[in-house]
């Protein structure tokens, strides 16, 4: 388990091009495009080819990498990242695997321009430059990283660091209690496992099925910005496992109301009902009385007092031959309170 703050930049930027895709983050989306300059949002959308599909990957983030600053990231990218940086935009422009062969090819470069201007015409001159200057592209798009990083993520990275690290914690915990396949059963909704099978199989646009053989690792990579999807590397062993922090997948989920709750607003969910609580709450009724108030029968009146009374909405007395119901306004205060708080989440 590791993370990369500028491999979190490249899942950033995967958010700011795809918001319908990552719901939580629209508001995050909003606020950085109404703040980026002109120059870096068209800088952006140059480079938005690598933000489609499967996420490249410049860092390493495998168990036991160390975890280095954005700063010390982009430098050593700026060092050695050359050759897989040329590799990989070939690729993505191409929308398929190149080989280290092929990416010297004439008709190879031609079919990538191509295929790019039909795709995504706003990153040609990105490949173009990357054909005719590579070393200059290369540094381009560091100087990039570097601005995007300052504008978009340099202020919250403190909070997103501490919530990857408490999130491998949780994670290395529950691997030690469950077994490596456990720990795998609640990484996002569209992951699911087979546990006699050994596989992990990955819904999003299509499915990605991963058999896990005795010999294969798995490399889990907590993100900020996939909420809420899982996505996984699987061209072959250790594969890179990108799952969401454990605030998303909390946030994610549908809240579930109480009992109690949802059992008085059924009962007061009908305007049979509610006109017997508004009667009541002026002064205590009969069923005969609320009977000829309404116009139904005295049975259709007891039907409805005794979903009420079960909600604790309404209480009985008995007044010689006649039972009388009153309103609980204990229990319609604590209704009114408890809809509150279930909905602000404050208790």
């Amino acid at each position: 388990m590791g993370f990369s703050p500028a491999q979190e930049a490249l899942h950033s930027l995967h958010v700011l091009f795809a918001p319908k895709d990552h719901p939580l983050h629209i508001p995050w989306v909003i606020r950085i495009r109404e703040r980026m300059s002109p120059v870096l949002k068209g800088w952006a959308d140059s480079y938005r080819f690598l933000a489609q599909g499967k996420l490249p990957v410049f860092w390493d983030v495998r168990e036991g990498a160390e975890i280095r600053t954005f700063e010390e990231e982009v430098e050593r990218f700026r060092r050695t990242g050359l050759h897989e940086f040329r590799l990989t935009l070939l690729s993505f422009a191409l929308g398929r695997t190149c080989s280290p062969a092929e990416q010297e090819e004439p008709l190879l470069q031609l079919e990538a321009l191509r295929t790019l201007e039909g795709r995504s015409p706003e990153g040609v001159p990105v490949l173009a430059e990357l054909l005719t200057d590579p070393q200059r592209s290369h540094q381009r798009f560091a100087d990039f990283l570097q601005a995007y990083w300052d504008h978009a993520l340099a202020d919250a990275w403190p909070r997103i660091q501490e919530l990857f690290l408490q999130d491998i914690e949780h994670r290395a915990r529950s691997m030690v209690r469950r077994g490596a396949m456990g720990a795998l059963t609640d990484l996002a909704p569209n992951a699911r496992l087979d546990h006699t099978a050994r596989s992990l199989m990955i819904t999003s646009r299509s499915e990605v099925e991963v058999a896990l053989g005795p010999g294969d690792r798995l490399c889990l990579m907590p993100t900020y910005f996939s909420w809420p999807t899982l996505l996984i590397n699987a061209v072959s062993s250790p594969y890179l496992i990108t799952y969401p922090v454990f605030e998303h997948r909390k946030e994610g989920r549908p809240p579930v109301p109480p009992e109690q709750l949802l059992k008085m607003l059924r009962a007061a969910g009908d305007m049979t009902r509610v006109q017997i609580l508004q009667l009541i709450a002026q002064q205590p009724r009969s069923t005969t009385e609320l009977a000829k108030i309404i116009g139904i029968s005295e049975a259709a009146v007891n039907k409805h007092l005794k979903q009420l009374q079960e909600a604790g909405l309404v209480a009985a007395e008995r007044r010689s031959y006649y039972v009388f119901y009153h309103l609980v306004r204990q229990a319609l205060r604590e209704m009114a309170q408890n809809l509150e708080s279930t909905l602000t989440g404050e208790r």
